[in-house]
């Protein structure tokens, strides 16, 4: 899946925009960066209506993280 976008609303607003990227990376866990990064892919058109997500075996792999931190992602998507 291609790489969303770094900067997201809701982001502490007193961060220089050039090190938000790098104090989220640090300071929240992967399984809320995933959430922003798919809900800012969603707001900027990048991802469409109906257009589907990675399965949870498949996004894990690409990103070399565990699926449960991706069930994680999506299970809380879905709330």
């Amino acid at each position: 899946m291609e790489e969303f976008k770094a900067y997201l609303e809701g982001f502490e607003k007193n961060i220089p925009v050039r090190d938000r990227a790098y104090y989220n990376a640090v300071t929240r866990p992967v399984y809320e960066q995933m959430m922003a990064q798919i809900k800012a892919a969603i707001i900027s058109g990048e991802l469409k209506e109906n257009e589907g997500l990675p399965s949870v075996r498949a996004f894990a792999n690409e990103l070399k993280i565990s699926a449960l931190t991706v069930k994680k992602a999506y299970d809380n998507l879905e709330a």
